[in-house]
Parts: structure tokens; C-alpha cells; sequence
């Protein structure tokens, strides 16, 4: 995890500092803004000469920015407003190209004089979680999504045919929902043993390190079938979620049938927005940032996307920002920082400056980490969009498709994305179908 020697710049060579500095000045978001240029070296410059203590809001306003000595910080916010702009800017930058740097640079809120710290390279899975939140000293730890066990379904019926059905049907389902990003699913033979048993589901829940449990019943009259399924939080021990499904089976239909059957109940609780993720939003919406798992931050980049307001957005980008700092290795959270990023473009929420270079950023980690994330490659198809790309916004949008066709949300935008392009034969169906799944 990061070592960090906090408040004390005493032991970093001026020389160290200001080469360090020329790498983050050289980078997009700084060559862009002059502003952000002459405010980092001038708080540098004080500190390593030993006047750390006259960096205030009227010596930054004054040497930087141009004001007179009759500046006042209450009714002028410029040094306020430019230090936000400054914070974020050296946040991002050690998310991105300055991600493997050994010594950083930031400047602590309630303050303007700049931080210099070692973070020893093989130490860097710790997060200081003060980077974003504040100055206590947390450490969490990288989350790959909940955990979930479908357990065998149980035949109420006795018949034959019935037999075949409920044996398929919860194998088939932990192979649908293996497909959906966000979920970690126990493997099916560790479940295998609890068929039939009337154990008590949090007991079964806690032996497998389950966080939630599906489980369910079939009954057979003849060709009728009846399924019921249901999901359970194991800590709590309450059912948040439940379905029932009528159909009609025969033989020579009966893999098909098992598919839809998986696909059906794999969407309702495994999608996007299916019953685990609702639960899982529930249940972090009162979280402050620093308080949220790295799936829990991606949760709310799609809540976001659901309501589509400033205020969302502006909390679901710090929120996936953070998560990114607790675990730069996490696809999901790369891909939603892209999609963030791209509504900062279009809608103009946030500081729209430097959007378009931060979602290229982001697209292509996404890609890197994880070829086969259906997030990552519609990172990818929207920063293909922006490039005007058409090729590449297809060729994206059809290995979506291919990875899982029952993610509805991930696959309906990428049938949107491709119809935005034009390719309205190709791209409506896949909308339409992904709107029948959910």
C-alpha cells in the first residue's frame, strides 16, 4: 500500500520536486491551461524557497492572477475557484499518465501550500484515502462486485420431463449471470450440495461466502410448467426479490426453453439495473464518497445515468474518480469514468474542459484491462463515436452483442450508439430486442 510521509516536504530535493513538476506541466490538462501552469510552479516555487507561509488567497491572487492590492477573497473567488480547478487536475493526472509516479504533488483542502510525498513502488495498493476525502488515514480494499450462489432449483412435481428441467436450470443460469460484469458467481458444483437441503438459506449463504442467493422451485402439469425464483440477501436474511414464470415445455423444444428460462431470470437479477444492483444503490445511497466500495462508487455512475441531472453526475464522477484511487485496476469503474466523461462533453455538466482527452484516457484503460468487458468495449464505441470512427463505433458495438446478448441496458446502448451512426437496420433491432429482455 502507498507510504506516505504527510505534512513534511523536508526530506525531497528541490531538484526531485521541480523535475516531477515538468512531467505533470507536461501533460494535456496543464498545456492546456496557463492558469493551472503558473498556479502549480508558483506554489511549488514558494514552498521549496522556504515562504510557504505567505502562500495565501491574496499572494496567489496578486503574483498569479493578476489582482491588485485591493483583492478581496469575499467577493472575488478566483483563487478558489482556480485551486479546485488545480485539485482535480493533479487528481487526475495520478489516475492517469502520472498513475506509476514514485513522488506526488497535491495540495491538501483548507489550504494552497502543495504536499510532496514518496509512494514506494511496491507499496502501491494502499490508498490514502485523504486524497479525496479526507486526512484519516483509510485503507480499503479492491471490490470485484457482490457475490452470488444459485443454488439447485427444487422439484415439486415428481415428473419425469421435470427431472431434466430442474437439473439444467440452475446450471444454466450460473453460466448466464457469469456473463454480466459487476457479478462474481460461486461456481455451480459448490452448490451442487445443497440440493434439496432445508437448511437455513443464511447459514448455506455464510458457509459458501455468499453475499446473495438465488433459489427457487419447479412444478410440471404435463407440458406446463410453473418457476419460481427468488433472491435473498444472506446478511439479512430478507427476500428483496421474486418472480414467477409460466410456460409451455415439450421435448423437442427443451433447450431452447432452458435458455430463455436462464435469460429471463439472469436479466431481472444480474443486469444493470436488475434486482442486485437496486439493492446493492439502496442500500450505499447515504454513503459519503470515501465510504463507498469501488462497486458501490460504479453503482452510482449508473444511477446517474438514470436521472441524468448536474448534481447526479457531479457525484457519481467523484465517486468513480475515488473508486479508480482505491483500485486502478477495476474495468467497470474505467468504463462508467468514460461514459461520465462523455456526458461532461455533450451535456455540459462540470468543467467541460479537457473532457474529450480524459474519455479517450479512460476508453482505452477500460480496453486494456479487460478485452472482454461488454463496459469497456461501450467505453470504446462512444470514444469511437467522438473520433467519428463508424468502423470502430460497429465493430465495438457488435462484440457487445457477442460477449452477453441478455445485458439488456449495456447491449441496448449499443444498438443506440450504432443507430447514431446511421446504421439504423442493424441498430434498432438490438434496441428493440434488449427492450423485450428488460
Amino acid at each position: 500500500m502507498l507510504s506516505v510521509t504527510k505534512d513534511d516536504n523536508s526530506d525531497v530535493a528541490p531538484e526531485i520536486v521541480r523535475a516531477y513538476v515538468d512531467r505533470i506541466l507536461a501533460s494535456p490538462e496543464f498545456l492546456a491551461s496557463q492558469r493551472l501552469t503558473e498556479f502549480l510552479r508558483y506554489v511549488v516555487e514558494e514552498t521549496l524557497s522556504g515562504q510557504g507561509h505567505r502562500i495565501k488567497q491574496t499572494s496567489i491572487a496578486i503574483d498569479v492572477f493578476g489582482r491588485d492590492a485591493t483583492f478581496d477573497p469575499l467577493t472575488d473567488p478566483v483563487v478558489r475557484m482556480q485551486a479546485a480547478k488545480l485539485r482535480r487536475a493533479l487528481e487526475f493526472y495520478y489516475l492517469s499518465e502520472g498513475r506509476d509516479n514514485e513522488l506526488r504533488i497535491e495540495m491538501p483542502k483548507g489550504g494552497y501550500v502543495p504536499v510532496f510525498h514518496w509512494c514506494k513502488p511496491a507499496d502501491k495498493k494502499e490508498i490514502l484515502a485523504e486524497n479525496v476525502a479526507t486526512a484519516t488515514h483509510i485503507v480499503v480494499e479492491p471490490s470485484s462486485g457482490p457475490r452470488l450462489a444459485v443454488l439447485p432449483f427444487v422439484d415439486k412435481s415428481g415428473e419425469p420431463l421435470q427431472d431434466h428441467v430442474v437439473e439444467g436450470v440452475s446450471e444454466g443460469l450460473s453460466t448466464a449471470l457469469s456473463q454480466f460484469d459487476g457479478l462474481s458467481i460461486i461456481a455451480h458444483h459448490s452448490t451442487v450440495r445443497y440440493g434439496g437441503a432445508s437448511a437455513d438459506l443464511r447459514d448455506v449463504g455464510q458457509d459458501l461466502g455468499a453475499d446473495y442467493l438465488l433459489s427457487g422451485s419447479v412444478r410440471a402439469n404435463g407440458e406446463r410448467v410453473r418457476i419460481h425464483a427468488q433472491l435473498n440477501r444472506v446478511e439479512t436474511d430478507v427476500q428483496i426479490w421474486a418472480q414467477k414464470l409460466d410456460l409451455t415445455l415439450a421435448r423437442e423444444n427443451f433447450f431452447r426453453i432452458q435458455d430463455d428460462i436462464a435469460a429471463c431470470l439472469a436479466v431481472s437479477v444480474g443486469d444493470s439495473y436488475g434486482a442486485i444492483a437496486r439493492a446493492e444503490t439502496q442500500m450505499s445511497e447515504a454513503k459519503e464518497i470515501n465510504e463507498l466500495t469501488v462497486h458501490e462508487a460504479v453503482l452510482r455512475g449508473y444511477h446517474y445515468l438514470m436521472v441524468k441531472t448536474p448534481d447526479a453526475h457531479e457525484s457519481a464522477l467523484r465517486a468513480v474518480e475515488h473508486a479508480i484511487m482505491i483500485d486502478p485496476g477495476n474495468v467497470r469503474a474505467w468504463a462508467i469514468l468514460a461514459i461520465l466523461y462523455w456526458d461532461a462533453y455533450t451535456l455540459g455538466f462540470g468543467n467541460g474542459k479537457h473532457v474529450t482527452e480524459r474519455l479517450f484516457y479512460c476508453a482505452r484503460r477500460a480496453i486494456s484491462i479487460d478485452p472482454w468487458s461488454q463496459e469497456a468495449h461501450l467505453a470504446m464505441a462512444i470514444f469511437s463515436f467522438v473520433l467519428r470512427d463508424r468502423e470502430q463505433v460497429m465493430s465495438s458495438a457488435e462484440k457487445i452483442v457477442k460477449i452477453n446478448q441478455n445485458a439488456s441496458y449495456v447491449v441496448g446502448a449499443a444498438g443506440w450508439i450504432m443507430s447514431l451512426c446511421g446504421a439504423f437496420d442493424e441498430g434498432l433491432p438490438i434496441l428493440g430486442e434488449s427492450m423485450k429482455l428488460n
